[in-house]
């Protein structure tokens, strides 16, 4: 967030950083299926808005 200065794009990233690290650790199944989908609707928007 301090990086962006604005606050959804802090979460979206909180979200992607935080399931890219479930994933590269191997522990994809720790986390909710709500914050995997959030995780990649947010890279969806993000790789669409730019």
């Amino acid at each position: 967030m301090p990086l962006t200065y604005s606050i959804a794009t802090g979460i979206g990233l909180g979200f992607i950083t935080y399931a890219l690290a479930k994933l590269i650790a191997g522990k994809v199944k720790e986390a909710a299926p709500a914050v995997l989908v959030l995780a990649v609707l947010f890279a969806v928007k993000f790789a669409v808005s730019g």
